[in-house]
């Protein structure tokens, strides 16, 4: 036996429906659910628009929207504020692992952060090496010349080089 319309059962209650076809019409689909905690981590990975609108399965205008409806400021103005939590979280590490002995991330630090290099620079020497001179006179220890009473003797008749002869077996 055909059933003639829709199954009552199926539809929404009456106070539920909309009166008109304008209503019916603004009701649109359901909005996205996008979790405000996954998507600050997200930022915090520096993670870009399209890879945090890939998470969440969605558009990445519906993105900005929810950012501008949530946050009150688009997705580059939450983004810089919440990316800058991963920045301190990652220094953070970078400072333990240096601080807890590790060479390489001691290097990287030395190099980054207070600009040591592996090419020399132009130093104080090489302006004005008279006062470097000076400086490296007054951090000399003073140590009188009778203050070492075995002095090695030198021989001066000794070769500087061994013949190889005296090494074959």
């Amino acid at each position: 036996m055909p059933s003639e319309g829709p199954d009552p059962e199926v539809l929404p209650p009456e106070e539920e429906r909309p009166q008109t076809e304008k209503e019916y019409r603004q009701q649109g689909r359901r909005p996205k659910q996008i979790n405000k905690g996954d998507f600050e981590s997200l930022c915090s990975y520096h993670m870009t628009l399209n890879e945090v609108s890939s998470f969440f399965k969605v558009q990445p205008d519906t993105l900005q929207r929810w950012c501008v409806n949530t946050y009150g400021q688009t997705f580059g103005k939450v983004y810089i504020e919440l990316s800058s939590f991963g920045k301190l979280s990652l220094k953070r590490k970078m400072w333990t692992k240096a601080l807890d002995g590790d060479n390489m991330m001691l290097i990287w630090l030395s190099k980054n952060m207070l600009g040591f290099s592996n090419e020399p620079r132009e130093s104080d020497a090489e302006k004005n090496p008279a006062v470097v001179n000076i400086i490296w006179q007054d951090a000399q220890p003073q140590i009188p010349k009778d203050a070492f009473y075995d002095k090695p003797q030198v021989d001066e008749e000794a070769p500087e080089v061994l013949p190889a002869e005296e090494f074959e077996d």
